[in-house]
């Protein structure tokens, strides 16, 4: 009976043994999955969110003004820029010019390891008169590059070299563009060092726009020069500049050479 009763009581307190081990066993595979977990969580590093943000210094510009995108997003490592005119870019800064006056919807999208925002900000383009100038060598019809363009508000101030009101040089394709002008005539000067030389463009019936230039539109113009010994005033006279003629934004010389590129426009300082 006693033996009995031993045997029992061992049997029960074995039993009571296991059931405790499993239960421990169960608790720690809890815990162990609890703190992996935790662990795991712990592991994946934190992400700031991108933030989108560009600035510009005006909110209004002239048709051919350049403008200067300055991007001050965060956290973000590639962009995408639409400016409003079917003109987009990759860069980080940009600079864009509008070739039509009108309101645009400027977007950059900034984009970050694992999400992306927007900035849409709008641009006011406003109408110019400009004077778009192509300046090319007589009977080559070349294009005259680094060459200096200046602009007088009179005759007597155009044969006196006195009071240019600007002044620019020609980019490869022998352009520039004077932008926010007054509807008025221009007088201009070409010209060009080399060796001494200089190519003007100056003849008592060539030197200016004949006509005041249409307010608030592009005026073409193109420049023809030849090859001076002398830069004097008084030798200026003598030059045989055959011709300061107003074309069109479809002019072939404008198609052939600048390929469709846009010319940067230099400002009036008035």
């Amino acid at each position: 009976m006693i033996l009995t009763k031993l045997k029992n009581h061992f049997i029960i307190y074995q039993t009571q043994g296991i059931m405790k081990i499993k239960n421990f066993l169960l608790i720690s595979g809890l815990l162990f999955t609890v703190l992996v977990s935790d662990s795991c969580k712990k592991s994946t590093p934190y992400v700031d969110p991108v933030d989108a943000c560009f600035a510009f210094p005006a909110k209004s510009y002239k048709v051919g003004e350049l403008v200067n995108f300055t991007n001050c997003s965060q956290y973000a490592f590639s962009y995408h820029w639409s400016f409003g005119d079917g003109i987009t870019s990759q860069d980080k800064h940009v600079q864009h010019s509008f070739s039509q006056p009108g309101i645009y919807s400027v977007v950059m999208t900034a984009y970050g390891e694992s999400d992306q925002d927007q900035d849409v900000q709008q641009v006011v383009v406003e109408a110019s008169t400009d004077l778009d100038i192509l300046v090319m060598y007589f009977l080559t019809d070349d294009p005259v590059s680094n060459c200096d363009v200046t602009l007088y508000a009179t005759e007597a101030d155009w044969q006196n070299f006195a009071n240019p009101l600007i002044d620019a040089k020609t980019d490869l394709a022998g352009s520039v563009i004077f932008s926010g002008l007054n509807p008025v005539v221009y007088y201009m000067d070409a010209y060009k060092f080399g060796a001494d030389n200089l190519f003007y463009s100056n003849e008592n019936i060539g030197n200016s726009t004949v006509k005041p230039l249409v307010e608030d539109e592009v005026n073409y113009y193109n420049v023809y020069v030849e090859l001076l010994q002398s830069a004097s005033a008084a030798k200026r006279q003598k030059a045989v500049i055959k011709k300061i003629e107003r074309t069109t934004a479809n002019d072939k010389f404008r198609q052939k050479y600048r390929k469709g590129e846009p010319v940067q426009a230099v400002y009036n300082l008035n």
